[in-house]
């Protein structure tokens, strides 16, 4: 959020539009494909983050082998001067780009006096020496489930968009009706099964309630998928098909198999509270 808070205040000083630049895909798959990282946020969520920060464009630049192999001075001239007019460029302090990664502070402030182009540089390390913040770290703690904690590093909650599937309404029978979605494929990071306090968004529609992601073990296990329960009853739900955002706030519990469908039906309903006290001590 340092980055991005600099890059709205430089946009703004100077009376100019703001842009975030990404690669699609993660540059690690191109350059190391058998140790690419999970993704934490696609570009669709990126588009959706960025939107609602108050970022004005996301630029996203295909990353290939012709991509990886763009020196320094390349990439200033090709990209940030040629297809972006970049006239400032905000980054962390330790980045480093170009081919073999050369491309550093240092560099860009040489050319500075070339391009007239402004950099500034942002440090991401936490108070007091605290260890660096990094989507390294930040996907440790979401797959650790420790989401008030990546949270707090992201500066949002842990967003999944996924498209609502048709579920078997055994909620529905058991007094705690859930809408039903898909967990996103192609390499995208979930938390470990359990059960989140969460919120669901489509449209103009925010829903706070309880996240569930698992296989459903009580009843003998299907295919990993989410399921939301609304603290209230919803005044539109998304239909079967449509995109919503899951925002994942806290980790509530493991997800375990119960004895029996009502030793199950007993847990759900102190989760729900835990869920709701969740969400009111947040607007206190």
């Amino acid at each position: 959020m340092r980055l991005l808070d600099e890059l709205k205040n430089q946009a703004k000083l100077l009376g100019r539009k703001s842009c975030v630049l990404t690669f699609s895909p993660h540059t690690r798959e191109v350059t190391h494909p058998d140790g690419a990282p999970s993704t934490l946020s696609t570009i669709a969520e990126k588009a959706v983050l960025l939107e609602k920060i108050g970022i004005d464009y996301l630029a996203v630049l295909p990353f290939n082998k012709e991509t990886a192999a763009m020196s320094s001075e390349q990439f200033v001239d090709d990209v940030l001067m040629g297809r972006l007019s970049a006239c400032e460029w905000v980054m962390g302090e330790d980045h480093r780009f170009g081919r073999e990664r050369r491309g550093s502070r240092d560099f860009l402030h040489r050319e500075r006096d070339r391009n007239h182009i402004t950099i500034f540089t942002v440090a991401v390390r936490g108070e007091s020496g605290a260890e660096t913040t990094s989507s390294t770290l930040i996907r440790n703690l979401v797959a650790e489930g420790r989401m008030s904690d990546a949270l707090f590093l992201l500066g949002h909650p842990y967003l999944v968009m996924t498209e609502r599937i048709r579920g078997l309404r055994i909620g529905t029978r058991n007094g705690f009706p859930t809408l039903n979605f898909e967990r996103p494929k192609g390499g995208k990071l979930n938390p470990p099964p359990g059960i989140y306090a969460a919120e669901v968004t489509f449209d103009d529609v925010v829903l706070p309630g309880a996240l569930y992601l698992g296989s459903c073990p009580t009843y003998g296990e299907r295919e990993v998928h989410f399921e939301f329960h609304a603290l209230a009853v919803p005044r539109r739900e998304p239909g079967e098909g449509e995109t919503a955002c899951l925002w994942i706030h806290e980790f509530i519990r493991a997800d375990i198999a119960f004895e029996n469908e009502a030793a199950l039906v007993k847990q759900i309903g102190k989760d729900v509270n835990d869920i709701k006290q969740f969400f009111s001590s947040r607007s206190t």
